[in-house]
């Protein structure tokens, strides 16, 4: 598609991969996987051989400002696009859209999440362009499902409905219903029916498929952005306080629940490549290789009598470990975590706790 364009999501805080992933430097910049490239570097590398530069676009916090540069010193500035407001992803896609589409018209696009290991860089491309394409010729928003492996808590699910097409391998089916982080129970339930697919936040989408929904569905949100398209006019300043009052208003959610789910016109593409949401220590544990005794260890770490721990030490000191089992220990900075394996979906709670203290700095 020569007139296709993405959109990097790069502004989340990573709170589920504390305190590796902090404030002042999201898990997005980082390579959590170890390597030399970060997140976002590794999402660009992906996509760069279907988007050239000049239509790749990165949406981040204006505090990350130089650090998207830095990593990316090939993007055009005026690519970058800086939230006024930290909010959801339903905030930072739509506007987007609305910001692209006054630029250069009715484009193809996708929405992509930087928190994403995806070894099969090859399949996923080719999945990508057959998606651009149908999206193209379609008025549907086609959003990536990923086959699930286990009874997952902390991803969102698509229940299958009809196959609708069948372009080159790749299934293109209609998306009955959309399932927010279920319950163990519920979990369980749709992967014992063989129906459902994880939702891996990988939307395409002509823009005025969704600019078109957000009118019907959001009608409050689509004056919003029309707020801020005559505010882009007047004043090119991205931080200016007018644009940051309108943002502001923005709901504060994700595209999934605040939008997606309420649109009949939605396909999902069954992945057929590997891939895995590096948002959570559980998956960076179960992707790194391990010793004998199941053990993750990176940095200076010392074991004895340990099994399936994940110890992970980004300062110059020691962490001593005996006798754990299941426990997962990360040193970065002045926070040190000590969590068992399955206490980890706590931490965004302990979080809040820590804002709520007054000890946001450790944040």
């Amino acid at each position: 598609m020569t007139d296709s364009h993405a959109l990097i999501l790069a502004g989340g805080f990573g709170t589920r991969l504390w305190p590796f992933s902090r404030q002042e430097c999201p898990k997005q910049f980082l390579p959590v996987l170890g390597g030399n490239s970060s997140l976002l570097q590794e999402t660009v590398k992906r996509l760069l051989p279907i988007f050239p530069y000049e239509r790749i676009w990165v949406i981040a916090k204006p505090e990350h400002r130089e650090k998207v540069l830095s990593q990316i010193p090939q993007l055009l500035q005026d690519r970058l696009l800086l939230e006024p407001v930290a909010k959801g992803t339903l905030a930072a896609i739509t506007w987007a859209t609305r910001h692209i589409t006054d630029r250069y018209g009715d484009v193809t696009m996708g929405a992509f999440p930087t928190d994403h290991f995806i070894p099969t860089v090859q399949r996923f491309q080719k999945a990508i362009q057959i998606a651009l394409n149908w999206a193209a010729a379609h008025d549907h928003l086609v959003v990536f499902g990923i086959q699930p492996t286990r009874a997952e808590t902390n991803y969102g699910y698509i229940e299958k409905g009809l196959t609708l097409d069948l372009i080159d391998g790749q299934k293109v089916v209609n998306a009955a219903s959309f399932h927010e982080k279920p319950s163990i129970e519920q979990a369980e339930q749709y992967i014992h029916t063989g129906q459902f697919l994880w939702n891996s936040g990988i939307f395409v989408f002509r823009a005025q498929t969704l600019l078109k929904a957000v009118k019907i569905h959001l009608p409050g949100l689509n004056d919003l952005l029309t707020q801020m398209t005559h505010a882009f006019e007047h004043d090119r300043n991205d931080s200016s306080a007018h644009l940051k009052d309108i943002y502001e208003r923005m709901p504060d959610t994700s595209i999934d629940k605040g939008l997606v789910e309420k649109m009949h016109n939605i396909v999902v593409m069954p992945c057929g490549w590997t891939w895995s949401d590096i948002g959570l220590w559980a998956t960076c544990y179960g992707l790194s290789p391990k010793d004998e005794a199941g053990n993750v260890l990176s940095g200076n770490v010392f074991q004895r009598g340990c099994s399936g721990c994940l110890a992970r030490n980004e300062e110059t000191g020691l962490i001593a470990m005996i006798g754990l089992k299941d426990m997962f220990v990360v040193h970065k900075g002045d926070v040190i975590l000590i969590c068992p394996k399955d206490q980890l979906s706590s931490i965004p709670e302990i979080l809040n706790d820590l804002q709520k203290e007054g000890l946001d700095k450790f944040m």
